[in-house]
């Protein structure tokens, strides 16, 4: 089957439509959105994944579709976080804040400071923020914000309305 002929199906269109507009998103997310059964599911995203139109990655946790052509394998990965509400949240907020420490994690989003310190580790372990100790405190940065808030305008159907508000904002301020 050639690709055009894989994409031609009703039901395929509709699973690309999803995928582009919300790259990353779970199998159990896509299998609510498209009404499929799982079984037509998984053999239509079968019959996608191998004419290579669109691309999954697992996780000890989830499978997760993005479209081949449309993202590097670095924006798959910050995409990856930018799907974690909270991850999302703290990146925005260090973003609007430019420097935050994480005391300020912590009191924004009402965390214990372990948790605080789990959300940072995961964001330094993928190389979207940096730290900095200054005496007894630990700031946190976004290496690159611009990144950041151009996926987040880019794929603003599949984060909500009231997100891309906010990234809009941000993206002017910077």
């Amino acid at each position: 089957m050639d690709v055009k002929a894989a994409e031609q199906l009703d039901t395929r269109k509709k699973l690309l439509e999803i995928i582009r507009a919300k790259p990353g998103i779970h199998f159990r997310e896509l299998h609510r959105e498209s009404g499929l059964a799982m079984g037509e599911l998984e053999y239509h995203l079968g019959v996608l994944e191998k004419n290579e139109i669109i691309t999954k990655t697992k996780s000890p946790h989830y499978t997760k579709y993005y479209p081949t052509a449309e993202l590097g394998s670095k924006d798959k990965k910050l995409m990856d976080i930018l799907r974690h509400k909270k991850l999302r949240e703290i990146l925005l907020f260090i973003i609007s804040k430019e420097k935050v420490s994480h005391g300020d994690i912590v009191a924004e989003f009402q965390l214990i400071k372990s948790t605080a310190s789990f959300y940072a580790d995961k964001l330094l372990k993928y190389g979207l923020i940096e730290k900095q100790k200054e005496g007894r405190n630990v700031y946190y940065t976004v290496k690159n914000p611009m990144n950041v808030l151009r996926l987040l305008l880019l794929y603003k159907k599949g984060f909500g309305e009231e997100l891309a508000e906010r990234v809009e904002g941000l993206w002017g301020n910077l």
